[in-house]
C-alpha cells in the first residue's frame, strides 16, 4: 500500500509510469465473464503535478542560470583583479629567470588559496539546508572554483609568452582581435537562431517532459549577446558624453579616466547587464501572474464575493448584507436550471441586471457584456452560441415566457461556465412573466471577508466564497511560493553582485586613479571632487548598463512567454506580458543607486593618496 504522502517531486514521474502500467496489466485480467477495471483519478492528478513542475524547474532553469552566470563573471572579474596585483610580482620574477610553469603555478597556487576553501564552505551549507542531495546542490560550488582557477591560469599563461612592456588599453582606443570578432559574432546569431526556435518549438514537448537543453540556454545566451553589443558599444557613447561635459572639469576628468580604464572596468557591463535582466524579468513574470491570479479569482467568484442558497434569500437577509460596513453594492441574480421546448434540451438561466453588473465590475479583471437590446414579443436575452440558431423559444422559467434572441454570450464569471448552454434575462424577467422577483445568489462588491457575510446570512445552507478566499487558493501553492520567493532572493543576490562588481571595477583601477589624483590634489582638487570623479568615472557603466539591462529584461518575457504555460499557477493562461516600465524601471533604477552608492562608499574609504607619487601606494 502506497499512502499518498510518501509520493515525491522526484518519484512523481516513476509512480505515473508504474500505474500507467498497472492499469494495463488489471484491464487485461477477469474472473469468467467478468473483466476488471481500475478507475482512478490518479492519473489526471500526477500529470496535473508533473506539468507544473516542468515548468517550476524551467523557471528555476532560467532565473538560477542568469544568477550563475553573473556570479562567474563577478569571479572572473576578481580574478582579475587578482592578477593585475600579482603583475608587478610575476613580472619580476619572470626577469629574474622564472619559466611560464612556474608562474602559472604561482598564480594558480594563489587563486586556489581563495577557492578552494570556498568550496568547502558552499558544499557545508548546501548540505546544511533540509532535503535530497540534488544536481545543482552538488555541482554548484565547483563552477565557480573552476572559473577562479580556470582564468588566472589562462591569463597568466598567455602573457607569459609576450614580451613584457608596459601598454594602455584603453577602453576608447582598443580593437578587438578577429578571433575574438568573429567568436561573440557567433554568440549573437545563436541567441537570435535560439530565440526564434523558443517561439516556434517551445522548451517543453508536454507535461514533465525535459527542456531541450540548446533552447534553455537560449535566455541565458540571449543575455550575453546583448551584454557583448553594449560592450562594443561603449565608447561612443563616452565619447558623446565626453564632448558634452568638456568644458566642466570634473565631469571631464572622470569620463577621461573612463576611457583610459582597462578591458576588466567594461567587463563589469557582462555583470550589471545580466544581474538588471534576469531582475527585470523576474519582476515582470512575477507582476503577470499576480495580475492574472487576480483576474482568475474574479473569474471564479464573479465579483469580490458570492452568496448562494438553493431556496430564495430572504430581503432582509439582503438587506443585513447591504449594510455591512466595506460592502459597496450588492446585486440580486437569479440562477436556475430549464428545459426549452425545442428538442428538451436543458440550459442555465441567469436573471439578473446586466447594466448594474458592468458598473460594478468597472475597476475589476470582469469582462461584463452589454445588456440584450430591447425586443418586441418576449423578453429579450442574450444566449450561448450553441442557441444562436434559435429567433424565438418558449422557457417555462421561473414561469412560462417567449424569450427572443438579442445576442450571443459565452459565459458569466462566477455565475456559468463558458461550456454551459446558458441563457441570460433581464432580472426583471419573473416579473414580466407575472411571478413575483427572486434571488437565489448575491453578488457582494466590496471590502468585506467571508467570516462577516456569513454571520449576516447566518443559514447554514447558505455558501459563501470570496475573491480573495480564490486568490490565496490560487497563490498559496507551494510550487507557487517557491517561484516567487526564488525570483525575490535572486534579485537580491543580484543587486548584491552588482555592488561587488563595481567596487571591484574601481579596486583594478584603482593604482592609476591614485596616481591621477595625486596629480591633481597638486593642482587644486578637494577631497570632495575626488569622491565626485570616482563615482563619475563609474557612472556611465552603470548607466549603460542600467538601459541595456532593463530593455532586455523588458524583451525577455515576451521571448519566452509563447513557451512557458504559467497557468498551472496563475489560475488562468498568462494572456501576455504587458510592457509596464514602472516597476522594471524601479527596480533597475534601484539595483543602479546600489552600485553608485557602492562606488561612492569605496571613494570615501580610500586611504590617502598624496603619497602616491612617491612611493605608489593605492587608496
Amino acid at each position: 500500500m502506497l499512502g499518498l504522502g510518501t509520493v515525491t517531486a522526484r518519484d512523481a514521474p516513476d509512480v505515473a509510469g508504474a500505474l500507467a502500467v498497472y492499469t494495463r496489466m488489471v484491464g487485461g485480467r477477469g474472473a469468467g465473464s467478468a473483466q476488471y477495471t481500475l478507475e482512478t483519478g490518479l492519473p489526471r492528478l500526477l500529470t496535473g503535478f508533473l506539468s507544473r513542475l516542468a515548468t517550476a524547474q524551467t523557471l528555476m532553469f532560467l532565473i538560477l542560470g542568469g544568477l550563475g552566470l553573473v556570479a562567474v563573471g563577478v569571479i572572473v572579474l576578481a580574478s582579475r583583479l587578482l592578477t593585475e596585483r600579482m603583475h608587478a610580482a610575476l613580472t619580476l620574477m619572470r626577469a629574474r629567470g622564472g619559466g611560464p610553469v612556474w608562474i602559472v603555478r604561482t598564480g594558480a597556487a594563489v587563486a586556489a588559496l581563495a577557492a578552494l576553501p570556498a568550496v568547502l564552505l558552499g558544499y557545508g551549507l548546501a548540505f546544511l539546508v533540509p532535503g535530497p542531495a540534488t544536481a545543482p546542490a552538488l555541482i554548484g560550488p565547483v563552477i565557480p572554483a573552476l572559473a577562479a582557477l580556470t582564468h588566472p591560469v589562462v591569463r597568466l599563461a598567455r602573457s607569459s609568452r609576450e614580451p613584457v612592456r608596459d601598454r594602455r588599453e584603453d577602453v576608447d582606443a582598443r580593437r578587438p582581435s578577429p578571433r575574438r570578432t568573429v567568436t561573440e559574432v557567433t554568440v549573437v546569431g545563436l541567441a537570435l537562431a535560439g530565440a526564434h526556435l523558443l517561439r516556434t518549438r517551445g522548451l517543453t514537448g508536454g507535461a514533465g517532459e525535459a527542456g531541450d537543453p540548446f533552447l534553455m540556454a537560449v535566455p541565458a545566451a540571449a543575455t550575453l549577446a546583448a551584454a557583448l553589443v553594449v560592450f562594443r558599444g561603449y565608447p561612443y557613447p563616452l565619447r558623446l558624453a565626453g564632448r558634452l561635459a568638456r568644458h566642466r572639469a570634473v565631469p571631464f576628468l572622470a569620463l577621461a579616466q573612463a576611457a583610459r580604464a582597462s578591458g576588466a572596468a567594461p567587463l563589469a557591463v557582462l555583470i550589471l547587464l545580466p544581474a538588471l535582466a534576469v531582475s527585470v524579468f523576474g519582476a515582470v513574470v512575477s507582476q503577470a501572474i499576480g495580475d492574472t491570479q487576480r483576474t482568475a479569482a474574479y473569474r471564479q467568484v464573479g465579483a469580490s464575493a458570492r452568496i448562494e442558497r438553493d431556496a430564495d434569500i430572504a430581503p432582509e437577509t439582503i438587506d443585513r448584507v447591504r449594510g455591512l460596513p466595506g460592502v459597496d453594492e450588492v446585486l440580486p441574480v437569479a440562477r436556475g436550471l430549464a428545459q426549452l421546448s425545442v428538442a428538451g434540451r436543458r440550459v442555465r438561466v441567469v436573471a439578473l441586471d446586466l447594466t448594474a453588473y458592468r458598473r460594478m465590475a468597472s475597476g475589476t479583471p470582469l469582462a461584463v457584456p452589454a445588456p440584450a437590446p430591447p425586443a418586441s414579443g418576449g423578453v429579450p436575452a442574450l444566449v450561448s452560441p450553441a442557441l444562436s440558431g434559435l429567433p424565438t423559444f418558449d422557457l417555462g422559467w421561473p414561469a412560462q415566457m417567449t424569450v427572443v434572441n438579442r445576442g450571443t454570450i459565452t459565459g458569466l464569471p462566477g455565475l456559468a461556465e463558458a461550456g454551459d448552454e446558458l441563457i441570460v434575462l433581464p432580472y426583471d424577467a419573473a416579473k414580466r412573466s407575472g411571478t413575483a422577483p427572486f434571488a437565489n445568489t448575491l453578488l457582494v462588491m466590496g471590502d468585506v471577508d467571508r467570516a462577516s457575510l456569513l454571520r449576516a446570512v447566518d443559514d447554514p445552507q447558505v455558501l459563501v466564497v470570496t475573491a480573495a478566499d480564490a486568490l490565496r487558493r490560487i497563490s498559496d501553492s507551494p510550487l507557487t511560493g517557491t517561484i516567487v520567493l526564488t525570483f525575490a532572493v535572486v534579485t537580491v543576490l543580484l543587486a548584491g553582485y552588482a555592488l561587488v562588481a563595481v567596487v571591484i571595477a574601481l579596486m583594478i583601477g584603482a593604482v592609476d586613479r591614485a596616481r591621477m589624483l595625486a596629480y591633481l590634489r597638486t593642482a587644486g582638487l578637494s577631497r570632495r571632487q575626488g569622491r565626485g570623479l570616482t563615482v563619475l568615472e563609474i557612472a556611465p557603466l552603470v548607466v549603460l548598463a542600467s538601459l541595456g539591462g532593463l530593455a532586455l529584461g523588458l524583451t525577455l518575457p515576451l521571448t519566452l512567454g509563447p513557451a512557458i504555460d504559467l497557468s498551472a499557477y496563475a489560475g488562468l493562461p498568462v494572456a501576455g506580458f504587458p510592457i509596464s516600465v514602472g516597476v522594471p524601471a524601479l527596480l533597475a533604477a534601484g539595483v543602479s543607486a546600489v552600485a553608485v552608492l557602492g562606488a561612492l562608499a569605496y571613494a570615501m574609504a580610500g586611504r590617502a593618496v598624496t603619497g602616491a607619487l612617491q612611493a605608489g601606494q593605492t587608496p
